[in-house]
Formats: C-alpha cells, sequence, structure tokens
C-alpha cells in the first residue's frame, strides 16, 4: 500500500531549517502563491485558459512579456525542465544522421538528443584548469579547426556558464560557427538570471547565440523542471522548436509550473536588478573572506583569460579546498550537520554552493564566516 513517506519526509525535513546552498533560485524565501495551496490552481486547458502547445491568449502574452523583457527574438516556457529545451533545439536545427559538434561537459539530454537523432557527434574537450576538478572554457581556435575539417557540421552544442559558473567567449565562438554556416546552441541552464543587470556577464542570446536554453529553476524564482527557451535571429526556423517542443514536452503541461514561470519573470523585471546587484556586493565579500584563509580559496575575476574563461559566473561558489586537509564530501558533511547548510554537491576537492536573487544574503555572509570558522579550526 503506498505510504506516503516521500510527503512526510519532505515536510520534516523544510522544519528543519537548513539553509539551501543548491537549486531551485527560490531558495524556500519566495512564497510563490501567497499561501494559496497548489491543488487549488491546477487545472487544465479550460476556456480562457489557453494552452501551451497552441498559445493564443494569456500563455502567449506571458511569453511575449518575457520575450520583450529579455530582448529575445521569441521566447517559449517549458515545464519538462532544460531537457526538454535541449531535445526540441537539437531536434529543430537536425535530421536524421546529421553531424554536430557538443562540449564534452554537456548534459545527459544533449547526448540524448543525438542518440535519439541518429546523430554524428565531434566532441571538443574544453581545457582542465591546473591543479583544480574544473573544467575551463571552450577554445576558439579548437573549435575552428573542428568546424574546417567537417564542412558537413549543421550545429555546434556548447555549455555556458558551467555548474561551476564558467563562461566561455561566446560572441567569438558564435562568430566561428556562423562563418562555417552551422547554428550556435547555448546550453545556458546555468544563466537565466543573466541579462537581468548590467552588472553580471551577458546572456548567450545577447552575444551571437541563435538558440539557448536556460533553466528557471536553477535561478530564478521559478519551481523545479520549468525552463526558458530562447531563440534569435534568422537561422533557426521558430515553426520547427514548436513542433519539437510538440513532440518532447508533455501533452498535460502543469497551470501551477507555468504560474511559477509567470511569476518568477514578473519578480525578475520588478526586482531582479536590485537584488542581483545586492547579490554581487554580498558575493565580492564571500570571496575575499574565503581567499583569506589558510586552508580554503574560491574562484574570482583573476581567472578569467586563463584556460579559455572569458570570464566567471558570480553565484556560483567552488569553495576549494587547498593541501587535501579534508575532503569535499567532509567539508560537506560539517556545513550541513554543524552549521545547518546543504550545498549542491561535493567532490573530492571542493564543495559547490549556489546562490541566487532570492537568497538571505546574511546567510551567505554567515556561510563566509563558517568557513573561517573551519578554517581555524583545522
Amino acid at each position: 500500500m503506498p505510504n506516503g513517506k516521500l510527503y512526510e519526509k519532505l515536510i520534516e525535513y523544510s522544519k528543519k531549517g537548513r539553509y539551501p546552498l543548491h537549486m531551485p533560485g527560490h531558495k524556500r524565501q519566495v512564497k510563490l502563491f501567497d499561501g494559496v495551496d497548489p491543488y487549488d490552481i491546477d487545472i487544465t486547458e479550460i476556456k480562457n485558459f489557453d494552452d501551451l502547445h497552441n498559445a493564443t491568449g494569456i500563455i502567449k502574452e506571458a511569453m511575449d512579456a518575457a520575450s520583450d523583457f529579455l530582448g529575445t527574438d521569441r521566447t517559449w516556457f517549458v515545464v519538462n525542465g532544460s531537457t526538454c529545451s535541449n531535445l526540441s533545439a537539437i531536434h529543430a536545427v537536425t535530421e536524421i544522421g546529421d553531424h554536430i559538434v557538443v562540449g564534452s561537459n554537456c548534459h545527459w539530454s544533449v547526448t540524448n538528443a543525438a542518440e535519439i537523432r541518429n546523430l554524428k557527434v565531434t566532441f571538443i574537450e574544453p581545457i582542465q584548469i591546473e591543479n583544480l576538478e574544473i573544467k575551463g572554457g571552450y577554445n576558439p581556435e579548437k573549435l575552428e579547426n573542428i568546424l574546417a575539417e567537417n564542412s558537413d557540421i549543421k550545429a555546434v552544442v556548447l555549455t555556458s556558464p558551467t555548474y561551476d559558473g564558467i563562461i566561455s567567449d561566446i560572441e567569438a565562438l558564435a562568430k566561428i560557427t556562423h562563418d562555417h554556416d552551422a547554428v550556435l546552441i547555448v546550453d545556458e541552464a546555468h544563466g537565466a538570471h543573466l541579462g537581468i543587470s548590467d552588472q553580471w556577464p551577458e546572456p548567450a542570446y545577447k552575444n551571437g547565440a541563435d538558440v539557448v536554453v536556460q533553466s528557471a529553476h536553477k535561478m530564478l524564482p521559478a519551481m523545479t523542471q520549468t525552463s526558458l527557451l530562447h531563440l534569435m535571429g534568422h537561422r533557426v526556423d521558430e515553426e520547427k522548436i514548436s513542433h519539437a517542443l510538440d513532440l518532447y514536452e508533455s501533452s498535460s503541461p502543469s497551470y501551477v509550473l507555468m504560474a511559477s514561470l509567470d511569476y518568477a519573470m514578473k519578480y525578475a523585471q520588478e526586482e531582479g536588478e536590485e537584488n542581483l546587484n545586492e547579490l554581487l556586493t554580498t558575493l565580492e565579500y564571500f570571496r575575499k573572506t574565503v581567499n583569506n584563509t589558510h586552508h580554503f580559496s574560491i574562484l574570482d575575476r583573476s581567472i578569467e583569460g586563463k584556460s579559455d574563461i572569458y570570464a566567471i559566473e558570480p553565484s556560483k561558489l567552488p569553495i576549494i579546498i587547498k593541501s587535501n586537509v579534508i575532503s569535499g564530501e567532509e567539508l560537506a558533511d560539517i556545513l550541513r550537520y554543524e552549521y545547518n547548510y546543504e550545498v549542491e554537491f561535493a567532490k573530492e576537492t571542493y564543495v559547490l554552493a549556489m546562490t541566487s536573487m532570492c537568497d538571505d544574503f546574511e546567510k551567505i555572509e554567515e556561510l563566509a564566516r563558517a568557513i573561517q570558522d573551519i578554517d581555524e579550526k583545522i
């Protein structure tokens, strides 16, 4: 018999007050529905509520408003995650058996798309940052060589920013791609907040990318499984993207998820710039504090221009452990059980903390002091 244990465990966990240094971007700080039970607004395609697969009314208005705010040629709401957006983008620009270039650090949805379309894949490997478990950016000259040697390539699919916040030179990579008559798709899942404040790096769709995939739930106050798919320029037929979304996306899209996307865009427009700029100031304090410890460091702008890194995305905080004094798993456990923080993930030599415009900035400052405290104990 069903026992409801997952539900009960989630409720129990929510009462612990453990601070989330991980997705989703709302950080449980933003209450999307003002206390309304999500079951009360969980509907289907009834009169006056439009249809995501043939949007002509209120859903189209919401997507058009998002496109106008962000400055894209067209933006789609997607409720099957950026997995669905990546599948749809690649489907829209390829025929069965085509040849594409893929960043080797891609999300598995990209290689799944290649398998579904029986695509020939040539991988481009980003350089490894010296002495770190973190990959750098994509080398434009390396991409030029691949495209020059393979005249049949239809598309290039790159990831920027990466999980660790590494941004490649998209403008240069886009020019090379277009010079060889190929389409550039950027999996910008971790960059849905870019383009809201000019103090932050620009999004890929403002630097020449043709199709850009963003996970709204990673960095905006939207619920898990929400995504934005953006189109720029004339190289990709928007009807082909719409058709691909019909193929891969649920025929019963959640109005709860669509509402959270709509709300997230409203929040970003009204409060995003101010919050992101305040977050940036907090993150500068955090980086300075951690880089002044003996046993820990964190990537900062000093790494830009090295390892093909065009820029770092400041909200990602890979806390690097020097000299193997403890492991990443041990640091994650200390933060979890002694300081009540939950990080996104832990590797052998670092842990990744993720922040967003919805964070409690005092908690990030407290995290810096916690790292100081751990450093002194070591």
